[in-house]
């Protein structure tokens, strides 16, 4: 019977950019993605050491990603590779199969055939709306 002895790691840093972060929570992405990494790192989890940067309208006014001068400052930093991990959580309301299982919820705005919008959408553009920026 063989025990498993747990290898030194070497020191690293993890850098994680997460966009559309939501409010920071008791139990959000990066407090799970910690808890995780120690469970899977377990005494080398001191070796480790995790930058995350969370970007949200719902943490601060500044993260307002309908920029267009925040935007291109992101959009540098993810191609100058300064993080290790980039992570997406943008509004999904209209992408939501939920929209095609309950005739209670608003009809969905798009399908397989129009993923970007249903053609009898098109004429009724909102005016100013984020969703079409981001």
């Amino acid at each position: 019977m063989s025990t498993s002895v747990a290898r030194p790691v070497s020191p690293f840093v993890l850098r994680v950019l997460y966009l559309f972060a939501g409010k920071e929570r008791e139990s959000d992405l990066e407090s799970s993605f910690r808890c995780c990494l120690k469970h899977r790192l377990g005494a080398n989890f001191d070796a480790c050491s995790l930058e995350f940067k969370n970007v949200d309208v719902l943490r601060s006014d500044s993260h307002d990603l309908t920029a267009p001068s925040l935007r291109r400052t992101v959009l540098d930093q993810i191609a100058n590779k300064e993080f290790d991990l980039v992570l997406l959580a943008p509004p999904c309301s209209s992408f939501s199969r939920a929209l095609f299982s309950d005739p209670s919820y608003p009809k969905p705005c798009r399908d397989f055939f129009y993923p970007w919008v249903l053609q009898a959408w098109v004429p009724r553009k909102r005016k100013g709306s984020t969703k079409q920026i981001l």
